[in-house]
């Protein structure tokens, strides 16, 4: 007797397009970005920062974010999603992580948590790319893909602690951030040369008959501010795509 094939592994194979260039990248967040995230405070901490600072760039990064994603759909919709996704990417992970890399006092973490807010810009932009030029019915084992994807980076986990085990905090995270932007821009590009612009967002959004473009932009920032508090309520900082 043969038996079907799970749906889930079925939609990883059978992805096309946009789709499959936004999943199968993301397993490169594992060896990236979700590698050093957990020593983040306490490395702010080895370079003799104080609570109060540590707390003070925590609100700034949210503030930082909350801007951002006002400004999210409007970005989104003028550059198109990929071009967004690219550049917004490098602007959020990748200069952060360089900052970080060789962060020294208070001022490089205050830079990096304002640019890093960028990540409510690509976020929006990522999804669309995403979705926007997928089979209704995928959708949903799509976003399942993704947290799979997101899930799987616990397997790499133990490199990080053997890698601050073996040299040190502060050089063994300073090490981990480089990675991660070398393997963040490595994964923009990847996306970027993977992905077509959809096909369906090229007509997605178009000013009513006889209205000035600048009339249109509140409601886009309206949608953005909700996806953004919608977000802050179900995420911690700093925050993970």
């Amino acid at each position: 007797m043969i038996r079907n094939p799970n749906p889930l592994w079925r939609t990883f194979v059978e992805l096309r397009g946009n789709p499959r260039a936004c999943v199968w990248t993301e397993p490169l967040w594992g060896l990236s970005m979700a590698l050093v995230l957990p020593y983040a405070s306490v490395f702010m901490l080895a370079l003799g920062l104080h609570d109060q600072q540590i707390g003070f760039l925590a609100t700034v990064a949210m503030l930082s974010q909350v801007a951002f994603g006002l400004a999210g759909g409007i970005i989104t919709d003028r550059l198109g999603r990929r071009a967004t996704t690219a550049w917004f990417d490098v602007i959020a992970w990748v200069i952060p992580c360089v900052l970080w890399a060789f962060a020294e006092n208070f001022w490089f973490f205050l830079a990096a948590s304002l640019v890093n807010g960028a990540l409510q810009v690509t976020q929006n932009s990522w999804d669309c790319l995403m979705v926007e030029d997928a089979e209704r019915g995928q959708i949903t084992r799509i976003y399942s893909l993704v947290k799979v994807a997101s899930d799987c980076s616990a397997l790499f986990a133990p490199l990080a602690a053997i890698l601050v085990a073996q040299l040190g905090l502060e050089p063994a995270v300073r090490i981990l951030y480089v990675n991660a932007a070398i393997v963040m821009t490595v994964k923009i590009v990847w996306l970027y040369l993977w992905s077509r612009r959809p096909g369906r967002a090229a007509s997605a959004w178009q000013p009513p008959a006889g209205t000035a473009c600048g009339a249109c932009w509140p409601a886009t920032a309206v949608r953005s501010a909700c996806c953004c508090a919608r977000a802050a309520r179900s995420s911690r900082w700093p925050w993970p795509r």
